[in-house]
């Protein structure tokens, strides 16, 4: 069992970002957690946080993108003691980058300009991974234990090169992309997936 000791804004810069509030809990045992809750401005905070924990999934163990492990989750506000959607996730170590970068780049006399390539061959090599990632239907990817009630398909991949990337248990609902729950439209009876075709949304 741990013991929470002590939370804290994440970084001052992100505390209240777009979609999350994040904060970094500190255990008795020293060891340290990121929690992030969405906002409701995000779209619905259920669907956000199903499908965010559901895409890191396929990042982490599919595509082999260094991202942090979710340690527990929950997309129903109503069923912890929190009161929340909220993701619990480990700590990622090492540096931010936007802390590193200026120095880098007024260092170019002492190997900054090597430094500025090797992070931007690493980030080109993570970028190169997702356009090969084409799924089968306009939608966001979930497990298909949180859609229940939804409208969903599991046919995922389009290419049945890449199907392996999403196993048994997932599949696609509906977009949380942003513009199709913005302001009015979140109360709105809209289709917003699963479908073939983007325009049948439009």
């Amino acid at each position: 069992m741990y013991i929470l000791i002590y939370i804290e804004p994440y970084s001052e810069r992100y505390v209240l970002g777009g979609s999350n509030k994040v904060l970094e809990l500190t255990f008795e045992d020293g060891q340290s957690a990121i929690a992030r809750l969405p906002f409701p401005l995000a779209g619905p905070s259920r669907l956000v946080t199903a499908s965010e924990v559901a895409t890191m999934n396929v990042m982490k163990n599919g595509l082999g993108v260094p991202t942090p492990a979710v340690l527990t989750w929950s997309p129903q506000a109503q069923s912890t003691p929190v009161g929340a959607e909220f993701i619990l996730m480990e700590k990622a170590q090492g540096v931010r980058l936007d802390t590193i970068w200026e120095p880098i780049v007024a260092d170019k006399q002492n190997g900054g300009c090597d430094k500025m390539s090797t992070i931007s061959h690493n980030l080109a090599k993570i970028r190169a991974v997702f356009p090969a990632l084409r799924l089968a239907r306009f939608g966001s990817v979930y497990f298909k234990e949180d859609l229940e009630g939804l409208p969903h398909t599991t046919q995922v991949a389009a290419d049945p090169a890449i199907a392996d990337l999403f196993p048994e248990g997932f599949a696609i609902g509906p977009s949380v992309e942003w513009d199709l729950w913005r302001g009015e439209r979140q109360s709105m009876d809209l289709d917003r997936g699963p479908c073939a075709y983007v325009v049948l949304i439009i």
